[in-house]
């Protein structure tokens, strides 16, 4: 699982992003700094490039 967040993000928070990736093994948080709720619309190349290799790493 992979969480991306922004870093003033308000709805999903780093720290609630971070509660909700302890809850899952293998779970892995990116945060976005300067970013909002929707890091994927201000920075789409770092959220793609981010996804990609988190995506390509296979199941553990």
């Amino acid at each position: 699982m992979l969480l991306f967040v922004g870093e003033f993000g308000l709805n999903s928070s780093p720290m609630a992003a971070g509660e909700c990736a302890e809850l899952f093994p293998h779970a892995r948080l990116t945060e976005q700094p300067e970013g909002g709720h929707c890091p994927w619309i201000f920075e789409p190349d770092r959220f793609v490039a981010t996804a990609s290799a988190f995506l390509g790493q296979g199941l553990p």
